[in-house]
């Protein structure tokens, strides 16, 4: 999944980054993306993952409401399943 490929789906879906802070909407999809892959794995440890691999956010991991009012505003709209061809 490419940022280009992320964004475009975003923005057709029309799901912006809302307010300054805020995690990013294109950063939300991939934790989504790597929850689900790394099932075995706890909701801390797929953040400090994916946490570390973006410089603006490398600096604290945000904790676990962050996610998930993050995955709220995402909301249910956003599917990417069939934009990959």
């Amino acid at each position: 999944m490419t940022p280009e490929l992320v964004g475009g789906v975003l923005e057709k879906c029309g799901v912006r980054d809302k307010k300054s802070g805020a995690l990013p909407a294109g950063f939300v999809v991939y934790f989504t993306l790597a929850l689900a892959l790394f099932q075995q794995d706890s909701y801390d440890d797929v953040a400090e993952q994916l946490v570390g691999s973006v410089t603006v956010l490398s600096e604290s991991i945000p904790n676990k409401s962050s996610f998930t009012r993050a995955r709220r505003r995402l909301g249910g709209t956003v599917t990417l399943a069939d934009r990959v061809g």
